[in-house]
C-alpha cells in the first residue's frame, strides 16, 4: 500500500474529505538540478488535491492522517492512461498503413487512423473507468497522526 499523509476537512457517513500535497520526488534525487522533470515539477508547483477517502478509523475535521492506496490500482490506472492508448494509436496507425495502398489513399489517411484509434482509446479507456466497481480499490485513511487548529484548515483552503 502507498501512503501519504494528508488533513481531513469534512466527514461524510464512513467517508472523509481529505486533502494531501500533491509532491514530486525530485527532491530526493541526485540530478534535480539538470533533469526536465524537476524543472517542469518547479514550473507547475507543489498543489493540493482533494480526495474522498474510507474513513474506516473515525478521524474527525482537523486531524492530521496518513491515507492508503493499494499498489494494484495505481499500476491499473497507469496501464488504462498511458499503455491502452498508445496501443490504440500504434493499432490505428497500422490499420490506415494496411488499408491506405488497396484503396489508393495519402498518408493522411494513416494519420487520421492513428488519431481514430487514439480517440477509440480514450473511449475505452472512460467506459473502463466509469464501469469499475469501487470497493478496495478505494483510498483509504489508515492511521491518524495529530491534530490541528481549524485555522491551519482555513489556511489550506485559502
Amino acid at each position: 500500500m502507498i501512503k501519504e499523509q494528508a488533513y481531513v476537512v469534512s466527514v461524510e457517513e464512513d467517508y472523509a474529505i481529505v486533502i494531501a500535497d500533491r509532491r514530486s520526488s525530485c527532491g530526493s534525487c541526485s540530478i534535480n538540478k539538470s533533469c526536465g522533470t524537476s524543472v517542469l515539477s518547479n514550473v507547475v508547483g507543489n498543489k493540493q488535491i482533494q480526495l474522498s477517502a474510507r474513513n474506516g478509523i473515525d478521524a474527525s475535521v482537523g486531524e492530521h492522517v496518513v491515507i492508503g492506496i493499494p499498489e494494484h490500482v495505481i499500476l491499473y490506472g497507469s496501464f488504462l492512461m498511458y499503455l491502452i492508448p498508445l496501443l490504440g494509436l500504434l493499432l490505428g496507425s497500422i490499420f490506415g498503413a494496411a488499408l491506405s495502398p488497396q484503396l489508393n489513399l495519402s498518408d493522411g489517411f494513416v494519420a487520421i487512423c492513428g488519431i481514430s484509434g487514439l480517440m477509440l482509446s480514450f473511449l475505452f479507456v472512460n467506459f473502463m473507468l466509469i464501469k469499475k466497481p469501487k470497493g478496495e480499490e478505494q483510498v483509504v485513511i489508515v492511521e491518524r497522526l495529530s491534530e490541528y487548529s481549524h485555522e491551519h484548515i482555513i489556511k489550506i483552503h485559502g
